[in-house]
């Protein structure tokens, strides 16, 4: 496997409580509609809304092949976007692509 082409997505429970995060997406600079990315991985195992634990770390390995289709469109941009079941979205700063 060439880890060049891999990019991973560590979510951290920084809380007290445990909580259940949604699969990560993306948000790129693009304007709407559009601009969310969706993570498709057929072999993937973890089901969700995936329970993470206080202090408890989660990650997640993705193809940079996936930001293709966004870049194509225009994107210069993208940040990482998770959502927990309680209905609060976190996204990551901007990272350049």
């Amino acid at each position: 496997m060439d880890w060049r082409k891999y990019f991973f997505i560590e979510v951290t429970n920084r809380g007290n409580y445990p909580r259940f995060i949604h699969k990560p997406g993306f948000k790129s600079d693009l304007k709407e509609p559009g601009n969310y990315i969706s993570l498709i991985d057929i072999h993937e195992q973890k089901k969700y809304p995936y329970p993470l634990s206080p202090g408890e770390v989660y990650t997640y390995f993705f193809d940079v092949d996936h930001l293709g289709e966004a870049k194509e469109k225009g994107a210069t941009k993208i940040r990482i976007s998770v959502n927990d079941t309680n209905g609060k979205r976190y996204y990551s700063p901007w990272i350049k692509i």
